[in-house]
């Protein structure tokens, strides 16, 4: 894990640390005690949110849509190979655009080992579509822009009012890239599933600037490193 260091991410992180909550402090455990009640829902903040825990089955989802717009299921995803799936705050984040460039290098070792890459954010449909014209991942990227998937996953949490009028203030507008007017946002997370729908790994950070490398989502998912 990894401070994300681009000079438009060290600007952003300027912006926003204290605005979004973020923290110095580790990571959330990966084999969390936390109720199943403490998800599903939206929580005040990032610190307060209760990751699925290692060994949960995924939940099921109606809303996930792939930028064409059509319905996808996690759980059919699963079926064909492992995922790696991937919780991001969107294509507005410049941590979050530097993250998915690096997943993108790491994309061929975990394709040969049969593990596929699945983005998910709270943009819509429309506005996944535009970042894909503009960035050519080699992965699917899913949009969750009614918070779904999020709350199953239990890292959703809400954004408040000084800190949204501040990004509009910086061009990035949530609700326009959403087009949702619900001010939600995951936290950056990782989490690992099998072709049985089990979470065999999970990683969630309230502190956005701080992401797993490459080499340890390959690590995660059991893919050898190259020499």
């Amino acid at each position: 894990m990894r401070f994300l260091t681009t000079s438009s991410a060290l600007f952003a992180g300027a912006m926003f640390t204290v605005q979004m909550h973020a923290t110095e402090g580790p990571a959330f455990c990966c084999c969390s005690d936390a109720k199943p009640d403490s998800r599903n829902v939206v929580h005040p903040t990032a610190e307060e949110t209760s990751p699925l825990p290692e060994g949960s089955p995924i939940p099921e989802l109606e809303h996930l849509r792939n930028p064409e717009g059509e319905t996808v299921e996690l759980a059919d995803l699963a079926n064909d190979g492992s995922l790696v799936l991937v919780f991001y705050r969107g294509g507005w984040c410049p941590f979050c655009n530097v993250h998915l460039g690096e997943l993108a290098q790491a994309q061929p070792q975990l394709k040969e080992a049969g593990v596929s890459v699945v983005g998910v954010s709270p943009d819509s449909p429309e506005t996944l579509a535009a970042y894909g014209e503009e960035h050519d991942l080699p992965y699917l990227l899913l949009s969750d822009n009614r918070h779904e998937a999020m709350k199953a996953f239990g890292i959703a949490f809400a954004v408040d009012a000084e800190t949204n009028e501040m990004l509009i203030g910086h061009g990035m507008d949530l609700s326009a890239a959403s087009g949702n007017p619900e001010l939600v946002l995951p936290v950056p997370s990782v989490f690992v599933i099998n072709t049985e729908g089990i979470v065999t790994f999970a990683h969630a950070n309230p502190d956005y600037r701080e992401r797993l490398s490459g080499e340890e989502v390959l690590e995660a998912a059991d893919v050898p490193l190259n020499e």
